[in-house]
Formats: structure tokens, sequence, C-alpha cells
């Protein structure tokens, strides 16, 4: 039995991928974190010195002990609890549903994961993933993560005031996406706000195009996509998801050396799946933006037809 930690509201890559593992003789189970209202849970029972650990799905009881490999996708709750009232109860229900699912790691640690659920909180971490990037090779955008202002000015003036502005990890804020953007005189000039919150600022590096890479295993699949096609897109092309635009995407090579840091930085992050988002420079320089533990990668197939899919169906087996 193979596992997936997941979410009801999904792309159709969960069953594409599921529809794969049955024709590879497994049975694949979908555990929705965010149905958790209507009786999917996640449980763990302690008698007479014998540990059990289940979880209901679809109404039926799975012995978690029959997995042999866990799938873990960003597992959420549910939007009456993510917005509940009154607000200072929120992280307090998320952690204890987080400590739960957690605990699948802990009971299932033998088995095979995609990834490691710890290795994958870890690789989130921006700073973290930037500094592995920079001791395997890859070439990274001047940066500064600060959140002091005076420093954030002196960044601006290195950068010829050529510099852009990102989060460091997931906004938190509901049905609320920040993008990457670039800064403007009007925005330093409300820079003393900065103070708040640590942000990412970068040098705006002028792009030839961009890439997605997803490694899967010991696969790289490389997607060229082509943002610089629209004004929407050019500083960040996930803008395409709000605004329609669109963007041609193709399968790319990469060259050796920049295929195999990709690796380097998979396994050093202890990690089986990865995105990763590069700039390819118009001089054909290769600089590295950020790893995703958890990233999309079924709307490249899509567009390419690269076998991702397949080749997560062989890792999962």
């Amino acid at each position: 039995m193979i596992l997936a930690v997941a979410n009801s509201q999904t792309d159709q890559y969960y069953s594409f991928v599921f529809d794969l593992l049955r024709q590879r003789g497994k049975n694949p189970i979908l555990f929705c974190a965010d149905r958790c209202l209507e009786g999917e849970t996640i449980n763990l029972s302690i008698c007479n010195g014998k540990l059990y650990h289940y979880a209901v799905i679809d109404g039926r009881e799975v012995d978690l002990s029959q997995v042999e490999a866990v799938w873990y996708l960003k597992p959420h709750l549910p939007k009456e609890l993510r917005t509940s009232n009154p607000p200072e109860y929120r992280e307090f229900i998320r952690r204890q549903f987080l400590a739960t699912w957690q605990s699948l790691y802990d009971a299932l640690r033998d088995k095979k994961w995609v990834s490691p659920h710890w290795n994958v909180i870890r690789a989130e971490n921006k700073i973290y993933q930037s500094i592995v990037a920079c001791k395997i090779g890859f070439e990274v955008p001047e940066t500064l993560i600060s959140s002091d202002p005076n420093k954030i000015r002196e960044f601006w003036e290195y950068c010829g005031h050529n510099m852009v502005a990102k989060i460091l990890a997931v906004s938190p804020i509901e049905d609320h996406v920040v993008f990457t953007n670039k800064l403007t005189e009007a925005d330093m000039s409300k820079i003393e706000s900065a103070k708040y919150s640590p942000s990412i600022f970068q040098e705006c590096i002028v792009k030839k195009h961009e890439l997605r890479i997803i490694v899967v295993g010991d696969k790289v699949f490389a997607v060229r996509i082509e943002s610089q096609e629209g004004e929407t897109t050019k500083i960040d092309w996930r803008r395409s998801n709000q605004t329609g635009e669109r963007m041609s995407m193709l399968e790319d090579k990469l060259p050796a050396s920049v295929e195999s840091r990709c690796l380097d930085l998979v396994a050093q992050l202890g990690l089986r799946f990865g995105c990763i988002d590069m700039i390819v420079t118009p001089d054909d320089r290769y600089v590295f933006l950020e790893i995703n533990p958890n990233g999309q990668w079924y709307f490249t197939q899509t567009a390419t037809g690269l076998p991702i899919g397949e080749a997560i169906a062989d890792l999962l087996v």
C-alpha cells in the first residue's frame, strides 16, 4: 500500500500518478488532511502496551503498518478552520493537527518517503537552501536577507537601484499570493516598514529565460519557461496564473555540470524530489533562485510531455 498525504482540492496529477501506481501493481490510498471535519483522521492508540497507528479514510479504517511508501504533499486544514474565529485559536488548532500528521513520520520512519517529512521542513527554509546551493557551487544572485532599513538602503545602492524583494516563507494570509516585485524609489521611501518583517532582497538579474527543473530520485527534467515573452511575467512568471498571460514552455537540456549540481542539491537537502527555479542569463549563466521540496510539476508535463509522473510512480514503488 502506498499512502499519499495531501488534500481533496488537488490537481488531477494525484489521480494520474495513482493510475500509474495501479498499473505497477500497487494500491494507492489518499489521505485528505482538509477533510478532518468530515471524518478523515489519523489516529494512534496504545492499549495493554500495544501500539496501533491507523487512519480513517472514506469511512474505513486503514492499518498504517501496511504502508510501503509515503508521498507527502502539503497537507493543510480546511478553510473553516484556517479562518475560524476567534483568530487567536487558529494557530492552536493548526499545531494540534500538525503534530498528528507529523506522528506519521515517526511511526513510518523505516518506509520510503517522498520526501522525508523533517527534511522537507528544513529544506523549505530559503536561507538554508541558499547556503547549501552556494557551497555546492551554484551561482546565486547578490542577496541580502534583513529587516534593517539601513542595510537595505545600502544594498539598494550596491545593486544600482536595481533590486527585487521576496518573502522568506509562504504567506499565511488566506487567498493571497505575494509575488517577487521589483522595488522602486517610492518603495524605498517607505522601507522603514521592513522592520516588521525580514525579507529577501536580490539584484534584479537580466533574463534570457527561466527554468523549472524537476528532480525525481536520480532523474532530472528541465523545462524552459519563456517568461520574458509577456510584460507581467518578466519579474515573476507565476503572475500568469493571475493574469492569464500565456508563456511558451519547452523541454530543455542542462549542461552536465548544472544537472550534477541539481542532483547534489536535492541529495544534500535529504530529499527525493524537488523543483528548482533558475534564471538563464543572455550570456548563458545559470543562476539558482530556490528549490521547492513540494513544488508543482504537472503543468510542465502537460506542456512538454516529459514523463515526470511516471518517474514519481517508479520512485514510490
